[in-house]
């Protein structure tokens, strides 16, 4: 899994230069992401399901910012394979929900994905 996560910061980076995994300092700078592995399902021999959950975080009034991550984030993950010496991947859709936060002024949205890991 520690391999996965490298995979994973990396591309998440892609989208936007603050990644955590898991959870990320009280006083980040804004926007940045916050992802973390939520679940795996064994399926096979060879082959697991990873729950991915990427939280992004930014304190637009409007949303734009926020959108435009999501979109990037779209496109660096949905359909995205990863290869290592250790496994193949392949990352699927994304179910997308706003998340209230106690300060109106934060925006944040979950993207939840799902990986196929094939060893």
């Amino acid at each position: 899994m520690i391999n996965l996560r490298k995979q994973l910061t990396t591309i998440l980076k892609t989208v936007c230069p603050r990644v955590h995994y898991q959870d990320a300092h009280e006083n980040e700078t804004l926007p940045y992401i916050v992802y973390d592995i939520t679940g795996v399902l064994p399926n096979g021999e060879n082959n697991d399901s990873v729950f991915l959950d990427v939280d992004i975080w930014d304190s637009n009034e409007k949303s734009d910012k926020i959108e435009d991550l999501l979109k990037n984030l779209r496109t660096a993950l949905e359909g995205r394979t990863i290869e290592t010496e250790e496994f193949s991947a392949v990352i699927y859709g994304a179910n997308v929900v706003p998340i209230a936060d106690p300060n109106t002024m934060i925006k944040r949205r979950r993207a939840s994905y799902t990986i196929n890991i094939y060893a």
